[in-house]
């Protein structure tokens, strides 16, 4: 069987693969990114694949709707 390529991107959400809007990843270091000021519940970080954790970073949307539930 083929191995499967894996997706995951900087730029992406590891959770919906939409933009994750990371300043992080496109600017200059030291700069402040929105995901900085958010708390992400234990439950949220534990839906990132692991090969994604502590390396891309969750979308807002996905962030809001944790939040919301």
């Amino acid at each position: 069987m083929p191995e499967e390529k894996s997706t995951l991107t900087p730029l992406n959400c590891p959770l919906c693969g939409g933009d994750n809007a990371c300043v992080m990843q496109s600017a200059s270091p030291g700069s402040k990114c929105w995901c900085q000021a958010v708390e992400f519940s234990d439950e949220l970080l534990a839906r990132v694949p692991e090969e994604a954790r502590r390396k891309v970073c969750i979308c807002a949307k996905c962030a809001a709707a944790q939040a919301e539930s």
